[in-house]
């Protein structure tokens, strides 16, 4: 009994020996394609490569940190499995190290992922013996096509890549990547990339100049402060970019605790303010492009803290009647996209006021010069009134803001600046003022007239400071209506000032401008007219009288006039005799009949000097000769054409205050006097000038033709005669003498 038991005990034993052998078995056959690929990795020697703990161990991905060291010049790197397919979940790591003194090129040579699986790309180089990783880029779950945008990668001198695979569900059976490096010591140009690290200081450092690129995923910068700029609390870091498609640039920036802050992008040239604790640029090529680009120029350069706003809450006191607003970095720089806002409240002693007959006001004075997407409001936080804004004009430098004269009241300013490049400032004056009730004149945007007529305001001698302020303007469209307005003043005091403002006009008139009449006309926004006198006290009264109307926008007649003989054509500006109308461009063409030629007589012209005109062009066009050009007072003025055609061109702008021209046009038949004009005369001499050699050739082949003739003829009848003296003999032989005469007489005939 006893050897049965021990029988059983034996054969069980030898079972499970057994049945652990197969399991062992089954587990090396499975783990074999792993170590294989281990052995694989391992052969680069272990000095310069390491392969790192096992990240994932799933369905046959094992997963492992890959590092390439500095002897390895080249390699392959792969996602598990690779050409099988990838695995559900798992993330690898592979870094090749930076070289001192090679390049890095990496190839893509095929990536077919699942939907949510990522490929990131890092730049890693060391700083202060510490490792710094540069965030490039990541492709997502796509097929290979899909890559060829980024197919290279490469890096400048000491510096590395890490690649970073973090699988999803595969669920179609994707194979992953492959992908090889390549260090280089000679680098093509085009395809190089700038120091990766810069160190930018308080002067403009070049980070990336401009040149031919050929990789689109392009090349990466990290930006840090320099040592003095740390110590002298330069904090903010300035960058100009320079740019153009197919080039965009990114610039990420992060916070004094490295924390990210925000991330833009640019296909044109920018500016921009960053915090400078760490910036991260990168420039690549648009996807659509293929060819080589130019690389961006990129500077920078450290800032302190100017460009700040201004404080947020400003008083106006007894003791301060007076606040400054400037815009941030005032006057050297234009900070590109800050965000300001003020509020300015003001105190009021209404008791004061009352008793002593005085009214408070607010003054404004503004010089601005912004471009044109940047906002500057200033409005009322009591009615919420819209004062004035900033509008979108083309970049109009250093423009001026006429003097506004509000209710003392609490105001807000919002100043908005763009990251466009450009130096733009404001700065902005305002000022408690308490004048006598009989100097207040009409505030700012609190009249305005739609409708003809007419003010006489009497400005007080004792008013030292006085300001008014008009808008005249008309809404309607059709028919289309343009409002226009004559102003003087009768005895105006040394500082008094009138200001006109349209949206496509700026002028300044002095004491001695408003002692005579002028006219302003607008047709595309309203006339805003402002009256001021700042301190001073004039001898005696003065009045300022101005007069509008609202006139029918002008037409130009017919373009084309045929004039008949004995009955002159008649042509005049446009609303002739009254003002004629701005923005306009006229052109007529007179015709003669044949054997004509046109005469103009202008009997009145009254244009604008230097900013309108009249020209008349001898033919049908501009491109012909200009008769005359008439700008200013003209009477009695009478040109000829030298052909049947006339071209006139009257031209007007924004502003006018004159009444244009009156002009008949006479048909006149043409005689020597007027056919042989300047142009007749240049013609004729040229005809001479071809015709005269032309004529004497002639006549130089018909004497030499009957010359030859005549030798001929002389030669059948020779004279021979015969001489003999002491000193010996001649022999004279004469060719027919009748036959001379006869040559004589014709050159008479022909000389004569």
């Amino acid at each position: 009994m006893q050897w049965k038991i021990l029988l059983g005990i034996i054969i069980q034993l030898l079972t499970t020996s057994l049945a652990e052998s197969d399991l062992d078995f089954e587990e090396d056959m499975l783990e074999d394609p792993i170590e294989e690929l281990s052995i694989t990795s391992t052969e680069i020697p272990i000095a310069s490569s390491t392969i790192g703990p096992t990240i994932t161990t799933k369905d046959y991905c094992h997963c492992d940190m890959e590092v390439y060291g500095l002897s390895d010049l080249n390699g392959v790197l792969k996602s598990p499995n690779f050409p099988g397919a990838h695995c559900d979940s798992g993330k690898c790591i592979y870094k090749v190290l930076p070289h001192p003194n090679m390049t890095l090129r990496l190839n893509i040579q095929t990536a077919e992922m699942s939907s949510g699986t990522t490929l990131k790309f890092w730049s890693i180089f060391n700083i202060d013996d510490k490792e710094y990783s540069l965030y490039h880029s990541d492709l997502r779950g796509y097929h290979s096509e899909f890559f060829q945008k980024y197919e290279q990668f490469t890096t400048p001198k000491n510096v590395g890549f890490k690649v970073v695979l973090e699988m999803q569900k595969n669920t179609y059976a994707f194979s992953g990547f492959k992908m090889s490096f390549d260090r280089l010591i000679n680098e093509t140009s085009n395809h190089l990339c700038d120091r990766t690290h810069v160190i930018i200081g308080n002067e403009s450092t070049i980070v990336t100049a401009s040149k031919p690129f050929a990789l689109a995923s392009g090349c990466m910068f990290l930006l840090s402060p320099s040592s003095d700029g740390i110590k002298n609390k330069q904090e903010e870091m300035f960058i100009e970019i320079e740019t153009e498609s197919p080039t965009y640039v990114a610039i990420r920036s992060y916070d004094y605790e490295g924390l990210f802050s925000r991330d833009d992008y640019f296909d044109s040239n920018r500016t921009k303010l960053v915090d400078a604790s760490k910036v991260e640029v990168i420039f690549r090529r648009d996807s659509s492009y293929t060819d080589s680009f130019p690389s961006p120029k990129i500077t920078a350069r450290l800032m302190t803290k100017d460009c700040a706003c201004p404080e947020k809450r400003m008083n106006l006191t007894g003791h301060m009647s007076s606040v400054i607003i400037r815009s941030p970095g005032f006057p050297n720089l234009y900070c590109p996209g800050k965000h300001c806002r003020i509020l300015i409240n003001s105190e009021k002693n209404e008791k004061r006021m009352k008793k002593d007959r005085l009214h408070p006001v607010l003054m404004i004075l503004s010089n601005c010069s912004l471009n044109e997407y940047d906002s500057l409001k200033l409005g009322s936080m009591e009615s919420g009134r819209l004062i004035f804004r900033t509008e979108e004009k083309n970049m109009m430098p250093t423009k001026f803001l006429r003097p506004i004269i509000i209710d003392q009241q609490t105001l807000g300013v919002s100043y908005r600046a763009t990251g466009i490049s450009q130096m733009r400032y404001f700065e902005m004056n305002i000022t408690k003022l308490e004048i006598p009730e009989e100097c207040v004149c009409s505030m700012f945007n609190d009249k305005e007239y739609q409708n003809s007529g007419w003010l006489s305001v009497v400005i007080p001698k004792n008013c030292s400071t006085i300001h008014c302020h008009w808008k005249f303007s008309t809404d309607r469209k059709i028919p289309p209506q343009y409002m226009t307005i004559e102003f003087i003043m009768d005895k105006p005091s040394l500082k008094d000032i009138v200001y006109i403002l349209t949206n496509t006009l700026t002028e300044e008139y002095d004491s001695e401008l408003l002692s005579t009449k002028r006219s302003i006309a607008s047709a595309t926004s309203p006339i805003e007219f402002t009256f001021s006198r700042f301190t001073y006290l004039a001898d005696s009264d003065a009045v300022l009288n101005i007069s509008w109307k609202i006139v029918e926008a002008c037409e130009c007649s017919q373009e084309k006039v045929y004039v008949k003989v004995d009955q002159p054509s008649v042509l005049t500006s446009p609303n002739y005799p009254e003002v004629y109308c701005p923005n306009l461009v006229c052109r007529h063409t007179f015709y003669a009949p044949k054997g004509h030629y046109l005469e103009v007589q202008i009997s009145d012209a009254d244009i604008e000097k230097y900013h309108d005109f009249l020209k008349i062009y001898d033919g049908n066009s501009t491109i012909d000769p200009i008769i005359t050009r008439i700008s200013g007072q003209e009477n009695y003025v009478t040109i000829n054409s030298t052909s049947n055609i006339l071209f006139f061109l009257f031209m007007t702008d924004e502003s006018n205050g004159n009444k244009g021209y009156h002009a008949n046009v006479y048909a006149r038949p043409m005689t020597i006097d007027h056919t042989l004009g300047e142009t007749h005369w240049i013609v004729l001499i040229c005809v001479a000038f071809l015709t005269v050699p032309m004529i004497a050739g002639v006549i130089y082949f018909v004497i030499r033709k009957k010359e030859n003739h005549r030798q001929l003829e002389s030669l059948h009848n020779p004279t021979i005669s015969y001489s003999s003296s002491e000193a010996g003999s001649s022999i004279n032989i004469a060719f027919g003498s009748s036959n001379n005469g006869n040559n004589n007489e014709r050159c008479n005939e022909l000389y004569g």
